[in-house]
């Protein structure tokens, strides 16, 4: 979301969310971010009905643009598609699912569903255009198959417009809070100043020059030996820059122990008086309170009405009171309420200073939070990115881009199958033996030791998406 007290920009996706957030953790809530996965079965659905139907347009372009209390909205985004029938305009939204009788039972269950809500709105902003009420549907796409089921909307125009009118005066109030949050963090770079009172002549050597490369602005690379206190030399200066624009640091590590010297050196800031608040991210399977990270509420009771407990309990404000939130801080207030750390920490994030996480929440194209130092348009929140231990990101961009898959791994599940559910086993079987000839069908059969393959990537889908279905179950 872009956004002045004047003028705010907002995606459907993002405009479409409930007044107030309820229910569980799950692959069905429609708050979590479609997965490259999802993107690749919507291109293979609209292509299907494009095919069945000419009058099936896709990735139609919809903006409107609205003034609410002094306040003028712009609200965009590309319906999946529109069916333009002689007799009447279809509005589409394509939903990937494993289990689309479940995802079914919700939308009826929790009628301001983001998905109800998402469909409902590029139907409002077709009618404002245009003069012409459409009729609303979701294609529920099951990930195993790709079988597809049509789910009708209900949209009654007078119901929702009241709706919309009230969600436009949340989103004032937001945007409201956040220039307050902007306007303080200006504040405090003004006062901010270096912790210690005798830096170092080589610290201060290393504060000027990447205040240079910030003037700029540019980027930096920068190698000192082990002892300097490059730390804080690199910290008070990059801090201070991102707080002038009203915006956090994101400091990035690929150790726990680097996240710990990161958050050491911001309580430095704290202990002068200076009320610079950090959050350290980590992962899911070490916050998890379960010995394995199953996010489903019937495995999971942190998960199980996650979201109706932290609205119950204002967690979001009680987190607003601590200058440094760690893991620890997390754990005890899951314990206290039963509620989820992991996405604890995702909650408090856009509230703190200081954002300290692994490597992965940046740079890895699967669990990347870019909302953390790019709005929806691309443009950058005028976030600053300290990269710590440089060197070690060639080698973690390589595992990221170069999957690997050994046939020798897969076949050992084979004698494994006795720890899966007796009437889950035949299931887990078949799975295993289709994704072994999935990938023996690439082998050239040149006998080379390397060869350059073309991939069947909808062959690697299909597997990818039953296994993790199998999984949730």
């Amino acid at each position: 979301m872009t956004m002045d007290m004047s003028k705010i920009k907002i995606s459907v996706r993002e405009f479409s969310q409930p007044q107030q957030r309820r229910g569980h953790i799950d692959m069905f809530s429609g708050y979590a971010k479609q997965l490259q996965t999802g993107t690749e079965i919507h291109s293979i659905v609209q292509a299907r009905s494009i095919k069945k139907n000419p009058n099936y347009h896709k990735e139609q372009p919809l903006e409107l643009t609205t003034t609410h209390d002094e306040v003028e909205f712009v609200i965009s985004g590309r319906c999946d598609g529109i069916i333009f029938n002689d007799d009447e305009i279809i509005i589409e939204e394509i939903k990937s699912t494993s289990n689309i009788q479940k995802l079914t039972a919700t939308l009826s269950e929790i009628e301001d569903h983001p998905y109800l809500l998402q469909a409902q709105t590029y139907a409002f902003m077709y009618f404002k255009a245009n003069d012409l009420l459409p009729k609303v549907q979701l294609k529920l796409v099951s990930t195993i198959g790709l079988k597809e089921s049509i789910y009708e909307v209900p949209f009654n125009l007078e119901e929702y417009q009241k709706w919309f009118n009230t969600r436009l005066s949340i989103l004032k109030n937001q945007v409201k809070g956040h220039k307050q949050l902007k306007q303080r963090r200006k504040n405090l770079s003004k006062e901010l100043s270096f912790p210690f009172e005798n830096p170092r002549s080589s610290q201060l050597d290393l504060v000027n020059l990447i205040d240079s490369w910030l003037e700029k602005p540019t980027s930096g690379l920068i190698q000192a030996p082990t002892g300097l206190g490059k730390t804080v030399g690199v910290m008070y200066p990059t801090l201070k820059n991102s707080l002038a624009n009203g915006a956090q640091l994101i400091y990035v590590t690929p150790k726990n122990s680097q996240h710990v010297l990161a958050r050491e050196t911001v309580e430095k800031f704290q202990e002068h008086d200076h009320p610079v608040r950090s959050i350290t991210i980590n992962a899911k399977s070490k916050a998890c309170m379960l010995e394995e990270p199953l996010c489903s509420p019937d495995h999971c009771p942190y998960a199980k009405n996650y979201y109706d407990k932290v609205s119950e309990h204002k967690l979001k404000d009680k987190m607003k009171s601590y200058p440094t939130l760690d893991l620890e801080v997390f754990k005890n207030l899951a314990e206290e309420y039963e509620v989820c750390p992991f996405e604890l920490s995702l909650e408090a994030a856009s509230d703190v200073e200081v954002v300290i996480c692994d490597y992965n929440y940046i740079f890895s194209p699967r669990i990347s939070f870019t909302d953390l130092y790019l709005d929806e348009s691309g443009e950058s929140l005028g976030a600053n990115l300290v990269i710590d231990e440089a060197h070690n990101l060639p080698a973690r961009a390589c595992d990221y881009f170069s999957p690997e898959l050994y046939t020798h791994f897969i076949e050992a599940l084979f004698d494994q199958i006795e720890v899966v559910p007796t009437d889950l086993q035949k299931k887990w079987r078949d799975i295993i033996s289709d994704a072994l000839t999935c990938i023996k069908n690439q082998d050239p059969g040149n006998q080379e030791p390397r060869s350059l393959i073309s991939l069947d990537a909808d062959d690697f889908l299909i597997i990818d998406t039953r296994i993790s279905s199998f999984t949730m179950q």
